[in-house]
C-alpha cells in the first residue's frame, strides 16, 4: 500500500431506528443494491427522494453518500471488514476503511452512510476531518473527480469550481462537524428493540436472577452506575453457561450469552452496552463468583443515549 496516500479510519454505521429497518429498507434500496449513491442533502434511508441524488457537485455543496448492501450484516458475520478504495483525479488515495460490520446493536443494518462534507449541525459521524486532511488536500483548481470502489463496484463524482480557498473552508467545516457529530449521534440513537422484546429472564441458574445481574453490572462499572434501567436478555440460550478454554484446552471461565444493560451513570447520562456475565476459573474444577468485566477495549461499545428515549414509538 502506498503509505504516502493511504490512511485508516473507522466509519461508524449510522442507524436511524431498530424498528422496521430489517434487511432491505425499501424500493429505492432494491433498485440500487451494491451501489454508491450521493446527494447534497442528508440521506434518510427508507425515505429517499430519487431527485436528490447526483454525481455533480460544486465546491460549496455538502456531500453525503450511502452504499446499499444486499442483506443485513448478520448474514456476513461479525468479523467482516469494509475496504473502500478512493482515487482523486485518477491518482490512487487508498482509503482503507474498516468497521465491525455486525456489532450486536446493528445486526439487521443493510447500508453504510458516508459523510464527506456534512452540514455541521446535522453531522453524525466523526470522520469529516479525515476527509479534509487526506482527500481534499489533493484537489486542484477547476473540476475534480473522486472515484469510490467497493466490492468491484465503483462510482465517480465531480466537484467543480474548486479553488485553493475552498480547502480551508472545508477544513474548518470539518472541525465543527466532528464536534457536533457526537452530540447529534446521541440525540439520534434509539434504544435497540431487544430491550422491549427480550425482557423475560431465560436463565435457570439462581446466580442469574435479575437483581443479581444488576449488582454484577454495577460492581463491574466500579460502582459508577446510579441505576440499571432495563435489561435485554439473550433471544435464546442453549445453556446458562458456556465454558471457554485457552489454546492449551485449559479452562479460562464460564460465561453467559451477551446481556444488554441500559443504565444511568452517576454523571447523569444514560448508556447501554451488551456484555456477558463471567465466572473465572479458580482451579480444581471450581469457578469464582459471577462478574461483569468492562475492559478498555470494549468501552467503545458503550453507547450513549438521551435519557428520555426509553419508550417505543
Amino acid at each position: 500500500m502506498n503509505s504516502a496516500n493511504s490512511f485508516i479510519v473507522i466509519i461508524l454505521l449510522q442507524f436511524y431506528s431498530f424498528q422496521g429497518l430489517s434487511q432491505l429498507t425499501g424500493e429505492f434500496h432494491k433498485k440500487h443494491i451494491n451501489e454508491f449513491m450521493f446527494s447534497s442533502q442528508p440521506i434518510i434511508v427508507g425515505k429517499e427522494d430519487p431527485a436528490q441524488f447526483t454525481t455533480k457537485f460544486k465546491a460549496t455543496d455538502n456531500i453525503y453518500g450511502v452504499y446499499y448492501f444486499d442483506s443485513g450484516c448478520a448474514d456476513w458475520g461479525a468479523d467482516d471488514m469494509i475496504y473502500i478504495d478512493i482515487d482523486v483525479n485518477g491518482t490512487p488515495s487508498q482509503w482503507d476503511t474498516y468497521v465491525d460490520m455486525c456489532p450486536l446493536i446493528r445486526v439487521n443494518q443493510s447500508y453504510m452512510m458516508i459523510e464527506i462534507i456534512p452540514e455541521p449541525s446535522r453531522a453524525l459521524q466523526q470522520t469529516a476531518t479525515l476527509w479534509s486532511d487526506k482527500i481534499f488536500t489533493q484537489m486542484k483548481s477547476g473540476v475534480n473527480t473522486i472515484s469510490f470502489r467497493f466490492w468491484g463496484r465503483s462510482k465517480t463524482i465531480n466537484i467543480s469550481d474548486w479553488n485553493d480557498y475552498d480547502y480551508y473552508d472545508i477544513k474548518e467545516n470539518a472541525k465543527r462537524a466532528v464536534k457536533e457529530a457526537k452530540i447529534n449521534a446521541i440525540a439520534n440513537t434509539v434504544l435497540p428493540n431487544d430491550f422491549y422484546v427480550f425482557s423475560k429472564n431465560p436463565f435457570s441458574d439462581e446466580l442469574l436472577k435479575e437483581d443479581l445481574l444488576k449488582k454484577y453490572f454495577e460492581v463491574g462499572c466500579n460502582n459508577q452506575v446510579s441505576q440499571v434501567l432495563k435489561i435485554a436478555y439473550p433471544n435464546s440460550i442453549g445453556e446458562d453457561w458456556y465454558l471457554e478454554k485457552n489454546d492449551h484446552s485449559f479452562p479460562l471461565h464460564k460465561r453467559t450469552s451477551p446481556i444488554g444493560f441500559l443504565f444511568k451513570n452517576k454523571d447523569g447520562n444514560c448508556y447501554f452496552i451488551y456484555v456477558p456475565i463471567i465466572r473465572p476459573y479458580l482451579g480444581k474444577g471450581k469457578y469464582g463468583y459471577p462478574q461483569v468485566i468492562i475492559k478498555q477495549d470494549n468501552k467503545s461499545e458503550i453507547v450513549q443515549i438521551t435519557c428520555n428515549k426509553f419508550y417505543k414509538t
